[in-house]
């Protein structure tokens, strides 16, 4: 059987399968356009006449959101343009033929636009300013009556207007140690200000500052301990272009006072350093800052009438100049001083604390020479090489070579060298002993040389 599709099918919405007799639908449907299709289908089956079927086709209704004209919006307006200025309109429409209400859901930041909520003009509803904000990027929405919606991004570009200005009044200095402190009136629109100065008397010109947006500014890093005189200008700007700055307006101000005193980085410093320290071992280092003039130079003042600590005038660091001893001075306190080249100083007090370390026995010589007539009596004392310690312990003494024969003693708690055994000068003419001195209660020893001259009594 054979089905054609002969009337009704507006705009060729359908199509029908001739052997089948099923329906399909060929392009997107619009209700608000075609609501519905009234179709007639022939069915015919060899020469037999044909069958006609009136179909109806109903097309619902989808509610479906408004539609704007394009994606995206772009405007521009000066930053000077009065509050109420309609920058663009943005159009959307309902497929519904609804009415279709706008309003402003991100990206309007301090309220600065207003959407008509009807007609969807872009309208300025406060003052703006190009150097704060040069754009804005809006989120417009669009709804229907039954709230569906739809939105599109709107750019507004705000451009720069630049002025003729006034200078600054009022313009006035104040002087501090190394600084000016300055003030002036502000001026009407100015968004910023640039301060120059010069020395008086010289013809160059230098920029402090190029964007202050206050109306004060300190200037700083003038010479101390001097009198210098300053020469002070001030302009006003709105916008951004290098020449947009008004006449200047100008001051003399004077500025004179004591550099202030270097600044350590302690309140006070503590070091240690080992009693056998070289001369010359690092102990530490102190240091001080200026906003003065001048680099900050450092002296021992007090602590140091011996010596035994040296510093470095340029760079604060202290190191050992003569030999240290724990039993005799086992700290130092010292005062450092530092100046600037203004003559303002500060002190700070710093301990060395010296490290006791366990040092062998000192004796009294570096060495010994004893005499003894070849006759002399056994048991006699020849000669005594005593040695001390530096911490007090008790010392002990052996002979340690050169008295193979045991020909000599030595007394284990004095030192004493005695006789113990017979003496012929033409046979042995003399002896050299190495005696120890050792610390009872332990730790290093130390050891010295003893001769022995034999006599003759012939």
């Amino acid at each position: 059987m054979a089905h054609t599709l002969t009337a009704g099918n507006t705009g060729g919405a359908w199509d029908l399968d001739a052997a089948t007799g099923e329906l399909k639908l060929t392009q997107a449907l619009d209700y608000e356009t075609t609501p519905s299709y009234q179709l007639t289908i022939e069915a015919r089956s060899g020469p037999a006449a044909a069958t006609v079927v009136p179909v109806t086709i109903t097309v619902t209704n989808v509610d479906e959101p408004p539609v704007f004209g394009t994606a995206s919006y772009a405007f521009s307006v000066a930053e000077d343009v009065a509050t109420a200025t309609t920058l663009g309109t943005v159009t959307a429409t309902d497929p519904e033929g609804g009415e279709v209400i706008y309003d402003i859901s991100a990206g309007n930041t301090g309220g600065v636009f207003v959407v008509d909520s009807l007609a969807g003009r872009i309208v300025v509803g406060a003052r703006l300013d190009y150097e704060t904000t040069p754009s804005y990027t809006l989120t417009v929405r669009a709804q229907d009556p039954q709230r569906h919606a739809a939105t599109a991004t709107v750019t507004i570009t705000v451009t720069d207007v630049v002025d003729a200005l006034a200078a600054p009044t009022n313009l006035a200095a104040t002087p501090a140690a190394t600084s000016l402190a300055l003030a002036w009136d502000a001026v009407p629109d100015a968004r910023r200000y640039r301060v120059d100065y010069r020395v008086a008397d010289t013809e160059t010109w230098s920029t402090a500052a190029r964007d202050v947006r206050t109306t004060s500014y300190t200037l700083a890093d003038l010479t101390c301990g001097t009198a210098t005189e300053v020469q002070v200008r001030a302009f006003g700007a709105v916008g951004n272009a290098p020449a947009a700055w008004s006449a200047p307006s100008t001051t003399l101000a004077t500025a004179t006072s004591a550099c202030p005193p270097p600044a350590f980085g302690e309140t006070a410093y503590a070091f240690s350093v080992a009693e056998d320290s070289a001369t010359g071992t690092d102990v530490g280092t102190v240091t001080a800052t200026t906003t003065g003039a001048g680099p900050v130079t450092y002296a021992l003042t007090a602590g140091n009438d011996a010596g035994h600590v040296a510093l470095d005038a340029g760079t604060g660091a202290l190191t050992v100049a003569a030999a240290l001893d724990y039993e005799t001075a086992p700290s130092y306190s010292l005062t450092v001083e530092a100046r600037t080249g203004g003559a303002a100083t500060a002190t700070v007090p710093v301990t060395v604390t010296v490290t006791n370390v366990n040092e062998a026995p000192v004796f009294g010589a570096a060495s010994y020479a004893f005499s003894v007539a070849e006759d002399a009596a056994i048991g006699a004392t020849i000669g005594t090489a005593a040695a001390t310690d530096p911490e007090g312990g008790t010392v002990v003494y052996d002979i340690r070579a050169g008295n193979d024969s045991l020909t000599f003693a030595v007394h284990a708690l004095t030192g004493g060298v005695v006789l113990g055994g017979r003496l012929n000068a033409a046979t042995t003419p003399s002896y050299t002993l190495t005696i120890r001195a050792a610390v009872l209660e332990g730790g290093p020893s130390a050891t010295t040389t003893v001769t022995i001259t034999v006599t003759s009594s012939g």
